[in-house]
């Protein structure tokens, strides 16, 4: 994806997330708000992968 549209979703989300009413709608809608620019998020969700593909794993023995 280009960076500068990257760069450009980063700023919008995170000057939506600083207004505060989409946490309240997320959290209506059971969501759990937490944005996280997305070299973050990344970085967050590989983490994450790694942890899925242990238990998976050890799932299969």
């Amino acid at each position: 994806m280009d960076p500068a549209a990257v760069k450009c979703i980063d700023t919008a989300l995170a000057d939506i997330y600083d207004q505060g009413e989409i946490q309240k709608q997320q959290k209506r809608s059971f969501f759990i708000p937490d944005f996280k620019p997305s070299a973050q998020a990344a970085t967050y969700l590989e983490k994450k992968s790694e942890e899925y593909r242990t238990i998976i794993d050890d799932l299969k023995g």
